[in-house]
């Protein structure tokens, strides 16, 4: 069920999901490169490269138990080979989700995300890290992360913008922030995106948007602008582009158009 909330009353749709043929992502289909680099102290060291395309998601396990769901449009680093008394380190553009589970032996000390805006050191089991060049974003589910932003290691050490995120909390950041505050908030729409289910709780339908151009690799049109400021509660079956944007248009009560790589919501404006 889906709410769209409006300024004098709020409305709840029900829809039916109609069945589309879907189809299945899995990890043979995402782009799996090995390479030789070289680490913090300048060894050569093997890595794997693992991309998404639009439309895409991928789920990687690793030989220790470690889960990491690697979200469309994204890449992730880390190394071919370690052993439990290495350093993990994950080089992320994008979004991904992190189960590290205690009987997987990784000692949480040496397991780091690291994004262009800092680190986020592993002191727990499940998280969520999103970063698509407007700064960072990190939420925790279970467990727990400490979290440094990336310039402030150029200043002065003692200046260091650091936090300690525990589960229900969230935090963003960029590059150079001062002060990292970790807040409560309900988390269920930042950690179920890989589920095929996308949760909702008063999220302007901007923000919604953003996410379908960044997930599908579409152009999302609004014919009226006041839908942008509408904002949903609920849940939408997140299967395919099609199934989310049916959902979308009924619980916003306007018609969705389809064209190619174009999405338009409501009735499109004749040109002038």
């Amino acid at each position: 069920m889906l709410r769209a909330r409006r300024q004098r009353k709020d409305a709840w749709i029900r829809f039916v999901a109609v069945a589309f043929a879907t189809v299945v992502l899995i990890a043979l289909i995402a782009r799996y490169v090995p390479f030789q680099d070289r680490d913090e102290l300048g060894e050569e060291t093997d890595y794997q490269l693992v991309s998404t395309e639009y439309g895409q998601r991928v789920k990687i396990k690793l030989p220790e138990g470690t889960e990491i769901i690697l979200n469309a449009n994204s890449k992730l680093k880390y190394p071919a080979v370690w052993s439990r008394s290495t350093s993990h380190r994950f080089d992320l553009q994008g979004e991904a989700y992190f189960a590290v589970t205690p009987s997987s032996g990784v000692q949480f000390e040496k397991f780091f995300v690291h994004t262009v805006d800092g680190t986020i050191k592993v002191t727990g089991t499940r998280f969520a890290v999103y970063e698509r060049g407007q700064g960072t974003r990190v939420v925790v589910e279970e467990g727990g992360v400490e979290v440094s932003s990336e310039d402030t290691k150029t200043v002065n050490p003692d200046t260091f913008a650091t936090a300690s995120l525990t589960s229900g909390q969230m935090l963003r950041f960029g590059k150079g922030t001062r002060v990292l505050s970790p807040r409560k908030i309900n988390i269920q729409p930042y950690v179920t995106w890989w589920k095929n289910q996308m949760i909702l709780d008063e999220t302007p339908f901007e923000d919604i948007v953003q996410r379908l151009e960044e997930t599908y690799g579409v152009v999302v049109k609004v014919s009226d602008k006041r839908l942008v400021k509408k904002t949903l509660s609920g849940s939408i079956e997140n299967e395919n582009l099609v199934v989310v944007t049916d959902a979308l248009a009924n619980a916003l009560m306007v018609s969705v158009q389809r064209d190619r790589q174009v999405i338009t919501f409501g009735k499109p404006s004749t040109p002038e």
